[in-house]
Protein backbone atom coordinates (compact mmCIF):
# COMPACT_ATOMS: atom_id res chain seq x y z
CA UNK A 1 0.00 0.00 0.00
CA UNK A 2 1.15 3.53 -0.68
CA UNK A 3 1.68 5.95 2.18
CA UNK A 4 3.98 6.83 5.04
CA UNK A 5 2.44 4.38 7.51
CA UNK A 6 2.61 1.51 5.01
CA UNK A 7 6.18 2.45 4.13
CA UNK A 8 6.98 2.52 7.85
CA UNK A 9 5.41 -0.91 8.47
CA UNK A 10 7.28 -2.38 5.52
CA UNK A 11 10.57 -0.92 6.72
CA UNK A 12 10.02 -2.18 10.27
CA UNK A 13 9.09 -5.65 8.98
CA UNK A 14 12.24 -5.83 6.86
CA UNK A 15 14.40 -4.66 9.75
CA UNK A 16 12.79 -6.99 12.32
CA UNK A 17 13.13 -9.98 9.98
CA UNK A 18 16.85 -9.22 9.71
CA UNK A 19 16.83 -8.34 6.03
CA UNK A 20 18.73 -5.60 4.23
CA UNK A 21 16.16 -3.07 2.99
CA UNK A 22 18.46 -1.89 0.19
CA UNK A 23 18.33 -5.39 -1.30
CA UNK A 24 14.54 -5.61 -1.36
CA UNK A 25 12.42 -4.91 -4.42
CA UNK A 26 9.55 -3.10 -2.75
CA UNK A 27 6.48 -2.59 -4.90
CA UNK A 28 3.60 -0.35 -3.86
CA UNK A 29 0.23 -1.75 -4.88
CA UNK A 30 -3.37 -1.51 -3.76
CA UNK A 31 -5.08 -4.37 -1.93
CA UNK A 32 -6.63 -6.03 -4.99
CA UNK A 33 -3.41 -5.88 -7.01
CA UNK A 34 -1.43 -7.28 -4.09
CA UNK A 35 -3.85 -10.21 -3.84
CA UNK A 36 -3.48 -10.88 -7.56
CA UNK A 37 0.33 -10.79 -7.27
CA UNK A 38 0.18 -13.18 -4.31
CA UNK A 39 -2.17 -15.54 -6.14
CA UNK A 40 0.29 -15.75 -9.05
CA UNK A 41 3.22 -16.22 -6.63
CA UNK A 42 4.92 -13.16 -8.12
CA UNK A 43 5.98 -11.86 -4.69
CA UNK A 44 7.77 -13.31 -1.72
CA UNK A 45 6.14 -11.29 1.07
CA UNK A 46 3.43 -8.76 1.75
CA UNK A 47 2.53 -6.52 4.65
CA UNK A 48 -1.18 -7.18 5.18
CA UNK A 49 -3.70 -5.50 7.45
CA UNK A 50 -6.67 -6.89 9.34
CA UNK A 51 -8.71 -9.68 7.85
CA UNK A 52 -6.88 -9.36 4.53
CA UNK A 53 -4.19 -11.64 5.97
CA UNK A 54 -6.57 -14.59 5.76
CA UNK A 55 -6.98 -13.97 2.03
CA UNK A 56 -3.26 -14.55 1.51
CA UNK A 57 -3.49 -17.76 3.53
CA UNK A 58 -6.12 -18.97 1.04
CA UNK A 59 -3.34 -18.84 -1.58
CA UNK A 60 -1.01 -20.90 0.57
CA UNK A 61 0.90 -18.03 2.15
CA UNK A 62 1.93 -18.28 5.79
CA UNK A 63 1.90 -15.58 8.47
CA UNK A 64 5.51 -14.72 9.29
CA UNK A 65 4.77 -12.40 12.19
CA UNK A 66 1.91 -10.42 13.65
CA UNK A 67 2.32 -6.62 13.96
CA UNK A 68 1.36 -6.83 17.63
CA UNK A 69 4.53 -8.88 18.22
CA UNK A 70 6.49 -5.73 17.34
CA UNK A 71 4.15 -3.25 19.04
CA UNK A 72 3.12 -1.76 15.70
CA UNK A 73 -0.10 0.17 15.86
CA UNK A 74 -1.93 2.76 13.88
CA UNK A 75 -3.81 5.75 15.16
CA UNK A 76 -6.36 7.81 13.37
CA UNK A 77 -5.99 11.54 13.59
CA UNK A 78 -8.70 14.01 12.73
CA UNK A 79 -7.35 16.92 10.75
CA UNK A 80 -8.63 20.40 10.08
CA UNK A 81 -7.23 23.87 9.66
CA UNK A 82 -6.32 26.03 12.64
CA UNK A 83 -8.86 28.62 11.57
CA UNK A 84 -11.71 26.10 11.31
CA UNK A 85 -10.81 24.61 14.68
CA UNK A 86 -10.64 28.03 16.34
CA UNK A 87 -14.01 29.09 14.91
CA UNK A 88 -15.84 25.78 15.33
CA UNK A 89 -14.66 24.11 18.53
CA UNK A 90 -18.24 23.42 19.70
CA UNK A 91 -19.14 21.85 16.34
CA UNK A 92 -15.98 19.73 16.41
CA UNK A 93 -16.70 18.76 20.01
CA UNK A 94 -20.17 17.58 18.96
CA UNK A 95 -18.59 15.61 16.10
CA UNK A 96 -16.28 13.90 18.59
CA UNK A 97 -19.24 13.11 20.86
CA UNK A 98 -21.16 11.61 17.92
CA UNK A 99 -18.11 9.58 16.93
CA UNK A 100 -17.78 8.23 20.48
CA UNK A 101 -21.52 7.40 20.55
CA UNK A 102 -21.10 5.47 17.31
CA UNK A 103 -18.13 3.54 18.72
CA UNK A 104 -20.09 2.75 21.88
CA UNK A 105 -23.12 1.63 19.86
CA UNK A 106 -21.09 -0.70 17.65
CA UNK A 107 -19.30 -2.17 20.69
CA UNK A 108 -22.64 -2.82 22.41
CA UNK A 109 -24.32 -4.16 19.25
CA UNK A 110 -21.52 -5.80 17.29
CA UNK A 111 -23.52 -8.73 15.89
CA UNK A 112 -26.43 -6.52 14.85
CA UNK A 113 -24.10 -3.93 13.30
CA UNK A 114 -22.24 -6.62 11.35
CA UNK A 115 -25.54 -8.05 10.12
CA UNK A 116 -26.77 -4.63 9.00
CA UNK A 117 -23.51 -3.87 7.18
CA UNK A 118 -23.66 -7.25 5.46
CA UNK A 119 -27.23 -6.65 4.31
CA UNK A 120 -26.62 -3.10 3.14
CA UNK A 121 -23.08 -3.23 1.72
CA UNK A 122 -22.24 -6.90 1.31
CA UNK A 123 -19.62 -6.79 4.06
CA UNK A 124 -18.66 -10.23 5.36
CA UNK A 125 -19.97 -10.22 8.94
CA UNK A 126 -17.12 -12.20 10.49
CA UNK A 127 -14.52 -10.06 8.73
CA UNK A 128 -16.09 -6.88 10.07
CA UNK A 129 -16.30 -8.28 13.61
CA UNK A 130 -12.72 -9.58 13.50
CA UNK A 131 -11.36 -6.30 12.17
CA UNK A 132 -13.42 -4.23 14.64
CA UNK A 133 -12.43 -6.22 17.72
CA UNK A 134 -8.76 -6.23 16.72
CA UNK A 135 -8.73 -2.47 17.17
CA UNK A 136 -9.13 -0.15 20.11
CA UNK A 137 -11.34 2.84 19.44
CA UNK A 138 -11.67 5.99 21.46
CA UNK A 139 -11.49 9.73 21.37
CA UNK A 140 -8.68 11.53 23.11
CA UNK A 141 -5.15 12.84 23.09
CA UNK A 142 -2.34 11.21 25.04
CA UNK A 143 1.40 11.46 25.45
CA UNK A 144 1.74 7.80 24.37
CA UNK A 145 -0.18 8.49 21.16
CA UNK A 146 1.89 11.60 20.44
CA UNK A 147 5.14 9.76 21.19
CA UNK A 148 4.18 6.96 18.81
CA UNK A 149 3.28 9.41 16.04
CA UNK A 150 6.56 11.25 16.66
CA UNK A 151 8.45 7.95 16.29
CA UNK A 152 6.86 7.51 12.85
CA UNK A 153 7.75 11.12 12.01
CA UNK A 154 11.37 10.47 13.01
CA UNK A 155 11.49 7.37 10.83
CA UNK A 156 9.94 9.25 7.90
CA UNK A 157 12.39 12.15 8.24
CA UNK A 158 15.38 9.80 8.49
CA UNK A 159 14.17 7.94 5.39
CA UNK A 160 13.82 11.09 3.29
CA UNK A 161 10.03 11.22 3.22
CA UNK A 162 10.14 14.96 3.89
CA UNK A 163 12.92 17.53 4.25
CA UNK A 164 12.41 18.92 7.77
CA UNK A 165 12.29 17.25 11.16
CA UNK A 166 9.53 18.49 13.48
CA UNK A 167 7.53 17.64 16.60
CA UNK A 168 3.99 16.60 15.65
CA UNK A 169 2.62 17.89 18.95
CA UNK A 170 3.42 21.42 17.76
CA UNK A 171 0.52 20.96 15.33
CA UNK A 172 -1.99 19.50 17.78
CA UNK A 173 -5.07 21.50 18.71
CA UNK A 174 -6.96 19.72 21.45
CA UNK A 175 -9.60 22.39 22.05
CA UNK A 176 -12.42 20.22 20.66
CA UNK A 177 -11.36 17.28 22.84
CA UNK A 178 -11.12 19.62 25.82
CA UNK A 179 -14.66 20.87 25.13
CA UNK A 180 -16.21 17.44 24.58
CA UNK A 181 -14.14 15.12 26.78
CA UNK A 182 -11.79 17.11 29.05
CA UNK A 183 -10.83 13.93 30.92
CA UNK A 184 -9.59 12.28 27.70
CA UNK A 185 -6.80 14.76 27.06
CA UNK A 186 -3.73 13.58 28.93
CA UNK A 187 -1.34 15.22 26.51
CA UNK A 188 0.84 17.99 27.84
CA UNK A 189 2.71 20.09 25.33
Amino acid sequence: MVGTVSDYYTSVAIEKLGLDESKQNIINADYSTTLAIAQKNDASAVVAFGTSGSKYEEYGWKLAVNASDWDLKTGSYLLTTSEFSKNNSELLGNYLKATQETIDFINANLDDTASRLAARYGVVEENFKNDWTAKTFGIGASKDGADYLNSIEKWAFEHGKFPEDYNVVDFYDTSAIDAAFPDKNTLTK
